[in-house]
């Protein structure tokens, strides 16, 4: 039996630099909601939703003077630490969070270090996130292990990464699952809003997501004539070549583009299908926000994701990312069976009631908080 965490004042330090607002909340809820956390500051790029408890620290009036653009990402890669350090000597917060390895979990390591503070890294873009794609990836690779290796507690977003992590020789002890939370009240299915959206893409515009994957897909479906509705959420890299191959491909009755999107929600409860054919996950928050919403996702079997999506339980999951056949065959049969999909659709909201709502995931914070507790001999 656990024993029980001596009750404290907690102050927490979420560094999430230019994390996406929805994911901020979600990483930042799990903490808020837990009884003995008293406040939290939440180090970003620019203010995002309110969050209980919370109060965002930002570099905005700063980097909104300074251009040229890489002048003012590297101004901001140099102010990030100190801005941290500075308000850990002012707050003593207990634990300070970084969200994603490179170079927030590394802010957050550095700050605690040098203020004698508790430290935690959360990894939550799978393993890629520490070999990365970067140039001399034997070096990044051996430096963030090192990180995780020297930080106090790292946290991740399934088991894959976390029994990775253990063969990479981080320390099982000090590995914890922690998701982040979803707003299930937020991400509802709602039976009065008609799911009008046949198939829904969310995510960064970049090869690792595949919307040219998912436009592969589309086509499959309208020349066996299949009349559907598509939108794509979202920006980034590849956001003005997918415009051009929705035209090469004949695609503009059947696909829009909304670009990016703060209340995604409404979309997920209108769609039928969330499409994720993405060669590298965590555990996406795009998957589990849709599944509350009552969206089916179609998913490539990569990362944590089958830690959510039960193949035929509550998703359909395809072995292999660049099968746009066997997507296209998946995508189909949902929507041609609206009993099969409308069951799966209930177990995906069941399953994130379960295990991904606040309550849940502070359960998760509980017991790093005792963890560390023990580690000083508070308990």
């Amino acid at each position: 039996m656990k024993e029980k965490l001596i009750r404290r004042d907690y102050t927490i330090f979420v560094v999430a630099g230019r994390l996406g607002s929805t994911l901020t909340v979600s990483k930042a809820v799990p903490f808020a909601v837990h009884p003995d956390v008293k406040s939290i500051f939440i180090f970003r790029e620019n203010q995002g939703f309110p969050v209980q408890k919370s109060q965002y620290i930002t570099l905005d009036n700063i980097l909104a003077r300074i251009r040229p653009r890489f002048l003012r990402s590297a101004v901001r890669f140099a102010l990030e630490p100190i801005q941290i350090v500075r308000h850990s000597i002012k707050h003593k917060p207990y634990l300070i969070n970084g969200v994603f390895t490179l170079p927030k979990g590394m802010n957050a390591l550095i700050a605690a270090k040098l203020t004698r503070r508790k430290s935690m890294i959360s990894v939550i873009g799978g393993t890629v996130e520490i070999t990365t794609r970067m140039p001399f990836q034997w070096f990044w690779k051996k430096f963030n292990l090192w990180m995780l290796k020297k930080c106090d507690v790292v946290t991740t977003k399934g088991t894959k990464v976390s029994k990775w992590l253990v063969e990479q020789g981080v320390p099982s002890e000090k590995i914890f699952i922690l998701n982040g939370s979803i707003d299930t009240e937020t991400f509802n299915i709602n039976r009065k809003v008609e799911r009008d959206i046949d198939i829904l893409f969310v995510g960064n515009f970049r090869k690792l997501k595949g919307p040219d994957r998912v436009l592969g897909i589309i086509k499959n479906l309208t020349e066996s004539g299949k009349d559907v509705k598509a939108v794509f959420l979202g920006t980034g890299s590849l956001f003005e070549e997918t415009k051009k191959q929705i035209v090469d491909l004949q695609l503009e009755d059947f696909v829009t583009l909304k670009g990016y999107q703060s209340n995604t929600s409404s979309y997920f409860k209108r769609s039928k299908i969330l499409v994720m054919p993405s060669m590298s996950e965590g555990l996406p928050t795009a998957m589990l926000e849709a599944m509350a919403c009552g969206c089916v996702p179609v998913v490539s079997d990569v990362g944590n994701v089958t830690d959510a999506a039960h193949h035929g339980v509550n998703a359909l999951v395809i072995s292999e990312w660049s099968d746009i056949q066997s997507f296209t065959s998946a995508v189909q049969k949902l929507l041609n069976d609206e009993p099969f999909r409308n069951r799966l659709a209930m177990n995906g909201r069941q399953l994130v009631v379960d295990k991904y709502r606040p309550e849940k995931q502070a359960e998760v914070v509980d017991d790093i908080l005792t963890y560390l507790n023990s580690k000083d001999g508070t308990l």
